[in-house]
């Protein structure tokens, strides 16, 4: 199953060992594609599910990665570069691209905006 995702993203914050926030990043990945196959998709689980599990962890491990001082140079560019290799990661065999969505797109794919507060 492939799907178009816009908004795909967080707002990375890294605080100081006082609990202050020291640097905040906006990490969003613009218009994103990602394919899934259908053996992936066991128990009754669905594509968005799947594809949101993947990115919470995926940016779990991001902000976990940041708070640990392993992200050298937390730009922009540098966590959207983390963040699209920690969703690779989970997704496994299925794939991932970003920017730029699906390509090959002509009308065919379904485009989803991503919700937050999941």
């Amino acid at each position: 199953q492939t799907a178009e995702i816009s908004n795909v993203g967080f707002t990375a914050v890294k605080y100081s060992s006082n609990g202050q926030p020291t640097q905040t990043v906006l990490v969003d990945l613009g218009v994103t594609c990602v394919q899934i196959s259908n053996s992936a998709l066991t128990g009754g689980i669905t594509a968005a599910s799947f594809f949101t599990n993947a990115f919470n962890k995926a940016k779990d491990k991001v902000k976990q990665r940041l708070q640990n001082n392993q992200i050298s140079n937390p730009t922009t560019l540098t966590l959207q570069q983390e963040l699209k290799y920690a969703i690779q990661q989970e997704l496994g065999f299925n794939t991932f691209s970003s920017p730029n969505g699906c390509a090959s797109n002509s009308g065919d794919i379904p485009h989803s905006v991503a919700g937050y507060g999941c």
